[in-house]
């Protein structure tokens, strides 16, 4: 009996796996100490292993995503955000100072061609009012037009020089040679965005390594697809490209993973908003969608993930346990 007894007290211990290369650290952000204004930062990567494997699991970084203009903005994000909606600058602050964003995204979506030639001077308006107002990391986000995205990051990354942000995206169809150069002389990050193939992520990364950037200045962003809209395909990709560099035999594949697109994108699945009661709320619906979609990234492999439904982000919180106490 006294045998029996001990072994149903014994501690289940989940084997970590020893694999022989690593993620590699990158900083965002930058203090006054360091010559920016952020009043944190965040180390993301470092991890020898996959989420779960280890005791050491660090949760995602998570962000949310403002929009310089109220374009297209999901019913369910309209109903958090109310007014505030119509200027960035309120919305950046509601992000922070309700939401408890760790970090923002800003997308200067009214500079892409669909909506016609804006104002560069309103878009650098936007960026240094939320400079001034915002003491968070940034990820700057182009509009998503190969024509426009390196001319657009190019000047946001003056306006932040020094502040080590993300700049996203480079990708291999827009011009990233720019991108970078605006990266390396204005002292940020860049985002290395492919459509979701190991293959051309290990490329582009090479070329932006070739441009200057070291690997401890990227972060890849598989550009992955949300739950409903093929998150099976993008899981399967992020899980691929992670253990290759921790195989050892991928060094350009060694850099963290963002999620830049994919939980906002979630929102446009239409089991996401569909009004059916069979279905239950739309709204409740909306925040489990974008928060499943959020998670399951993260189990794959992902560092840093942008949110647009400040519920969702809250709700991923409270599941890291990362509440009001930090």
């Amino acid at each position: 009996m006294e045998d029996l007894h001990k072994f149903l007290k014994v501690k289940f211990e989940v084997p970590e796996i020893p694999y022989p290369g690593s993620i590699v650290k990158v900083k965002i952000g930058a203090l006054k100490s360091e010559g920016g204004t952020r009043r944190k930062t965040f180390i993301v990567g470092g991890e020898k292993t996959f989420p779960f494997f280890s005791k050491e699991t660090n949760p995602p970084i998570l962000a949310l995503q403002v929009l310089d203009k109220p374009l297209n903005v999901p019913k369910q994000v309209l109903m958090e955000i109310k007014e505030a909606v119509n200027d960035p600058v309120e919305w950046a602050k509601l992000c922070i100072e309700k939401f408890q964003a760790e970090v923002l995204a800003i997308k200067f979506i009214s500079a892409h061609p669909s909506y016609g030639v804006k104002s560069k001077i309103e878009i650098k308006e936007t960026l240094k009012k939320i400079l001034n107002d915002i003491e968070v990391p940034l990820i700057l986000c182009a509009p998503g037009s190969d024509e426009k995205d390196a001319e657009i990051l190019e000047e946001a990354a003056k306006i932040a020089k020094g502040e080590k942000c993300i700049l996203a995206s480079a990708t291999l169809t827009n011009n990233y040679k720019k991108i970078v150069e605006a990266a390396l002389k204005n002292e940020h990050l860049v985002a290395a965005e492919t459509d979701c193939d190991p293959a051309l992520q290990k490329s582009l990364n090479e070329r932006l390594m070739n441009e200057g950037l070291s690997i401890d200045q990227i972060v890849m962003d598989p550009t992955s697809a949300a739950l409903g809209l093929g998150i099976e395909y993008s899981i399967s990709i992020i899980e691929q490209l992670k253990l290759n560099a921790l195989k050892g035999d991928e060094k350009a594949l060694q850099a963290p993973i963002a999620c830049i697109r994919a939980s906002p994108y979630s929102l446009t699945c239409r089991e996401a908003w569909i009004e059916d009661l069979g279905l239950g709320s739309p709204e409740i619906r909306g925040i489990l969608w974008e928060s499943i979609t959020a998670l399951s990234l993260f189990i794959a492999g992902a560092n840093i993930i942008v949110m647009m439904n400040p519920k969702a982000l809250i709700q991923l919180k409270t599941f890291f346990d990362l509440g009001e106490k930090n």
